[in-house]
C-alpha cells in the first residue's frame, strides 16, 4: 500500500500509480509501529544539532505551522523517490549477484580440491622423512665403519712400515760418508723405526719383532760409531791455530745438531763422551786465547793513581798516616817559620816534582765517556802496542769484559742450540771465568785509583744490563763476583782517602801555631800562612774538590746509598780539616804580639772554599757556598777594621753611631786617606789570594763594602754636626779613587 501511494506520488497523481509488490523483509520499515517515546528522547539528544536548528529556523521563518506540514510531505515525498532508485538498483544488479555466488562457490570447489592435494603432499612427506633417517642411520653406521677401517690400515701401514728394513737404509748406514745428505735422513728413519720398536707392545710380541729387533740394534751401534768419530774429527778442527771457533760454529757444526740429538738419545756413554770432548777442546782454546790476552792487555795499563796518590798527602809526597818511615817527617815542619821552610830538601824537591806531575790524578777530564762506548770491540793488544797506546785500569776493563760477553754470549747461545743443554756452557766456560776472575782480584787489590775502580763498578752494571736485553742469564754468578771483588776494594780505596784527610788534620793540628810569621812593624803588623803550608793545603783542596766532582758525576743515574754516604763522610772530614786549620791560625794569632788573625784565617778558608765552590758549583754540593759566602763576610769586615780602623768601624755598625764625640769623628776625618786605604786593601787582598778571580771577586766585595761604610759615616756626620762634612772626603771622591784603582 506503501509503495502503491510512493508512486502515486512520484508521478504527481497525473500518471496511472504503478504497484509494486516487492517483500522487502527485515529491510522493510513501513509496517513498523513508531515508538514516539524513544523518538521524542532522539529529538531531545538531537535538538541542539545545527541541522535540527536550521530546520527549525527555516520552518519558523516560513510561516508557521502550515508550511511545516508541507515541507515534511516533501521531504517524504523526497525519500520515496529515493527508496524507489535503491530498489530499482538492486532490481538491476541482482543478475551480477547471481554470477558473483557462482563463483564463489566455483572457488570453494577449487579450494576444495587444493586441499586434497596438500594432505596427499603431506602423507609424501612423511613417507620422505621417514627414509632421510633411515639413511642417516646407514651412513652412520658407514662412517663408524670406514673409521675404524682406517685406523686398522693406519696401525697396519705403520706396523708394516717399522717393522721392515729399507734396503736403501742398511746401505747408507753402513756405506755412505756420515757427511753426505742422505745420512742424516736415514739417521731419522732408523730412529723412527728403533723408537717404535721400543715403544710399542704390539711390535715387541709379534712374530717379525725377533727378526727385526737385532738387525735394527746392529744399524743403530754402526751408526753410532760413525757420527761419534764423525764429530770428533770436526771437533779436532777448532784446535787448529788462528781458527775462528764462533764462525766454525755458525757454518759447520750447527748444520750437525741433528747426528748429537741422535746421538744423545741412542747411545749416552757415545753422547758425554762427544760432549767431554767438545768442552775440553773449546774450554782449552778459549783459556789459552784468553790467558794470552789478559798478559798483552796487562802491558798496555798505565797507572792513573798510585798508592801515594792520595787527598790529604802534604809536603813532598809524604802521607800523614804511615805511607813510608819518613812519612811524619814531611809534615814536621808544616807550622815552622819563615826561615826553617825558606826552601825544599832534595829529595823533597824530587818528590814535589813527582806529586806535581801527578796532580790531576783525581781529574775525570773525560774517563767517564768510556760508558758510552760500552759497545765498542774489544781492544786489539798488539795494534795498540804498535800505536803506543796506553789504558787507564777502567778502559782495560771494559775491554776484557767486552772480550768475555761477546765470546760467552755466542758460546750459550751455540752449545743451548747443539747440544740442547745449558750445563754444557758452564762445563766450557767455566775455567775461563775462573781465569779472568783470579785475574781480576788479583789485579785490583793492586789497584789505588778509586775513579777507575768506580768506574769499573758502573761497566760491570751496564754489562749486566746487556745481558739482560739479550735474554742470556749465563754471566749473572761472574758478575756478582766481580761486583764482591770491586765495590770492597772501591770501598778501601775511598776510606784511604778519608783517613789521608782525617790524619792530616791530626797532624797538622798537632803542629798548630807554629807555621805562621809576623810582617811588618808597629800597628801594620799582619799574619800570613806559610807559604809551604797554604801550598800544601791548596794541592789538598784541589785534589779533593777533582775527587769529589768525579765521584758525583759517576754517581749521577746510579745512585748508590753506599757511595753517597761515604762522599758525606769526605764531605765532612775536608771541612773538619779546613776549619781546624782556620782555627790554628787564629790560634797562633793569638800568641803572637800583634793584630788578631781573624782575617787570615777567614783568606784562607775564601782561598779554599772558594776553589771547592768553583769546581763543585753544577754539583748537589751547595754547603761549600755557603761557607765560602759566610768567610768571605768575615774576611772583608776584618780587613776594613784593620786598613780603616777599628774606631770608624764601630760608628758605622754601632745603631747609636750618632752619639759618637765630635773630637773622635774629626780624629777619623784627619787620619783617613782614602788613595791609601784602598791602595793598603788592594796590597792585602793580592798578598792574601793567589787565584786572579779569587783576587777580583774579594776585592769588589771590599770595595762595596768600604763605600758602604763610608756612606754610613757620613751619615752619621750629618747627625753629630753638618759642619763636619766640610773636612771630609767626599762619597764621590772615594768613587773617584776607586774607579781609579780598577783602571
Amino acid at each position: 500500500m506503501l509503495a502503491e501511494e510512493s508512486a502515486g506520488d512520484v508521478g504527481g497523481g497525473d500518471e496511472p500509480s504503478v504497484s509494486l509488490d516487492l517483500d522487502l523483509g527485515d529491510l522493510d520499515i513501513t509496517n513498523d509501529e513508531i515508538d514516539f517515546a524513544l523518538l521524542k528522547e532522539q529529538l531531545e539528544r538531537v535538538e541542539n544539532h545545527k541541522a535540527i536548528q536550521d530546520a527549525l529556523a527555516q520552518v519558523s521563518s516560513s510561516g508557521g505551522h502550515k508550511n511545516a506540514k508541507e515541507l515534511a510531505k516533501d521531504v517524504d515525498v523526497t525519500l520515496r523517490e529515493v527508496e524507489v532508485e535503491s530498489i530499482e538498483g538492486y532490481i538491476s544488479e541482482s543478475g551480477h549477484l547471481q554470477d558473483l555466488h557462482s563463483q564463489i562457490l566455483d572457488c570453494d570447489e577449487v579450494l576444495d580440491s587444493m586441499e586434497d592435494m596438500l594432505g596427499r603432499f603431506q602423507s609424501d612427506l612423511s613417507e620422505i622423512s621417514s627414509e632421510i633417517k633411515h639413511i642417516q642411520k646407514q651412513s652412520l653406521s658407514l662412517n663408524v665403519k670406514l673409521k675404524n677401517r682406517r685406523e686398522l690400515h693406519e696401525k697396519l701401514s705403520k706396523f708394516a712400515d717399522n717393522m721392515q728394513i729399507p734396503p736403501t737404509l742398511i746401505d747408507v748406514v753402513l756405506d755412505s760418508e756420515v757427511s753426505s745428505a742422505e745420512y742424516l735422513a736415514s739417521l731419522q728413519l732408523l730412529h723412527k723405526k728403533l723408537n717404535f720398536l721400543r715403544s710399542s707392545k704390539d711390535a715387541q710380541n709379534s712374530l717379525a719383532f725377533q727378526d727385526v729387533a737385532p738387525e735394527l740394534s746392529k744399524l743403530e751401534t754402526k751408526a753410532v760409531s760413525k757420527v761419534k768419530a764423525f764429530l770428533l774429527e770436526q771437533f779436532s778442527i777448532l784446535r787448529k791455530p788462528k781458527t775462528n771457533i764462533q764462525i766454525q760454529q755458525q757454518n759447520r757444526l750447527l748444520r750437525l745438531k741433528g747426528f748429537v740429538s741422535f746421538i744423545k738419545q741412542h747411545n749416552q756413554v757415545a753422547y758425554k763422551e762427544i760432549r767431554t770432548n767438545y768442552t775440553e777442546t773449546v774450554g782449552n782454546v778459549l783459556l789459552s786465547h784468553f790467558r794470552v790476552y789478559l798478559s798483552h792487555v796487562a802491558s798496555l795499563e798505565t797507572r792513573v793513581a798510585t798508592r801515594n796518590d792520595l787527598v790529604g798527602e802534604l809536603a813532598g809526597g809524604s802521607t800523614p798516616f804511615g805511607g813510608s818511615t819518613n812519612a811524619l817527617s814531611g809534615v814536621s815542619n808544616f807550622f815552622s817559620s819563615m826561615k826553617s821552610l825558606g826552601g825544599l830538601s832534595t829529595n823533597q824537591g824530587r818528590r814535589a816534582a813527582a806529586a806535581q806531575n801527578r796532580k790531576d790524578c783525581f781529574k775525570l777530564e773525560g774517563r767517564e765517556e768510556i760508558l758510552t762506548k760500552l759497545d765498542e770491540s774489544a781492544v786489539v793488544p798488539h795494534l795498540a802496542e804498535s800505536q803506543g797506546v796506553k789504558m787507564g785500569c777502567e778502559q782495560i776493563f771494559r775491554s776484557i769484559n767486552k772480550l768475555l760477553l761477546d765470546s760467552s754470549s755466542s758460546e750459550f747461545i751455540f752449545s743451548t742450540e747443539f747440544f740442547r743443554d745449558t750445563n754444557v756452557f758452564q762445563e766450557t766456560m767455566s775455567e775461563v771465568i775462573a781465569l779472568i776472575t783470579e785475574h781480576l782480584t788479583g789485579w785490583v787489590q793492586d789497584l789505588h785509583d778509586p775513579i777507575g775502580l768506580l768506574l769499573m763498578v758502573r761497566i760491570n752494571y751496564c754489562h749486566r744490563l746487556i745481558m739482560q736485553r739479550r735474554r742470556l742469564p749465563c754471566l749473572d754468578a761472574y758478575m756478582d763476583n766481580v761486583n764482591m771483588i770491586l765495590w770492597p776494594k772501591l770501598k778501601l780505596v775511598l776510606d784511604s782517602q778519608l783517613d789521608s784527610l782525617t790524619n792530616a788534620h791530626s797532624v797538622i793540628a798537632g803542629k798548630k801555631g807554629s807555621g805562621f810569621g809576623i810582617t811588618g812593624g808597629g800597628n801594620s803588623n799582619r799574619f800570613f800562612i806559610d807559604p809551604t803550608l797554604a801550598k800544601n793545603v791548596e794541592g789538598i783542596t784541589n785534589r779533593f774538590a777533582d775527587l769529589l766532582l768525579a765521584l758525583v758525576t759517576l754517581n749521577e743515574n746510579f745512585d748508590q746509598g753506599q757511595l753517597a754516604g761515604t762522599m758525606d763522610r769526605l764531605v765532612t772530614a775536608m771541612e773538619e780539616l779546613l776549619f781546624g786549620i782556620a782555627k790554628g791560625i787564629k790560634e797562633a794569632a793569638s800568641q803572637q804580639s800583634g793584630p788578631t788573625g781573624v782575617a787570615a784565617s777567614a783568606a784562607f778558608l775564601v782561598n779554599n772554599f772558594g776553589q771547592l765552590r768553583e769546581t763543585l758549583k753544577d754539583s748537589s754540593f751547595k754547603t761549600f757556598l755557603m761557607h765560602y759566602e759566610d768567610a768571605l763576610s768575615l774576611y772583608v769586615s776584618e780587613i776594613l777594621k784593620w786598613a780603616l780602623g777599628a774606631k770608624m768601624i764601630h760608628i758605622v755598625s754601632d745603631e747609636e753611631g750618632e752619639t759618637a764625640q765630635k773630637d773622635v769623628l774629626e780624629e777619623i776625618i784627619n787620619h783617613f786617606d782614602p788613595a791609601a786605604s784602598i791602595k793598603k786593601l788592594a796590597d792585602q787582598v793580592h798578598m792574601d789570594f793567589t787565584s786572579p778571580s779569587a783576587k777580583k771577586e774579594v776585592l769588589k766585595a771590599t770595595l762595596t763594602q768600604l763605600l758602604l761604610y763610608y756612606t754610613r759615616f757620613v751619615e752619621v756626620l750629618k747627625k753629630v754636626d753638618p759642619e763636619l762634612l766640610k773636612e771630609a772626603v767626599t762619597i764621590p771622591s772615594i768613587m773617584y779613587e776607586i774607579k781609579k784603582f780598577k783602571t
